[in-house]
């Protein structure tokens, strides 16, 4: 998952429901590894903190049977998260094949902060909020 610039404005994924994805995998799901997480911009210092199936909404998009989160703040934001997902339950034929929509018709979502231009570790987040959609592969 990576950051998304619009208008001159920076997205950072950040704090609880950093990331969450709504993988396509029955019985025992796939192995999930550890995300490493990274900022761009001076100042930051992104951290994992976990992964966590609470049932909550992300926002208005729905649950997500994959949720992470990161050191709460700004400055622990992220402009990339990666990690691998290995099916144990059989083969996903593609890329596509990995993630479904939930219930409100998504695949991932963010939580995070908005960035103005110049962003820095010392810049003040313009705003907090979600934003969700499909995966491109």
């Amino acid at each position: 998952m990576s950051d998304t610039n619009a208008a001159g404005q920076t997205f950072l994924m950040g704090g609880v429901n950093a990331f969450n994805i709504n993988f396509n995998a029955g019985g025992l799901g796939p192995t999930i590894g550890v995300p490493t997480e990274l900022n761009t911009f001076s100042g930051f210092s992104p951290t994992f903190a976990g992964f966590f199936t609470s049932g909550d909404n992300v926002d208005v998009f729905g649950t997500f049977n994959l949720n992470g989160t990161n050191s709460a703040g700004f400055t622990n934001s992220a402009t990339k998260i990666t990690f691998t997902l290995t099916d144990n339950v059989g083969t996903w034929s593609s890329a596509a094949n990995v993630v479904t929509p939930n219930a409100s018709g998504f695949e991932a979502a963010i939580s995070g902060f908005e960035c103005p231009s110049g962003c820095t570790g010392t810049s003040t987040a313009l705003a907090t909020g979600s934003a969700a959609g499909s995966v491109v592969s």
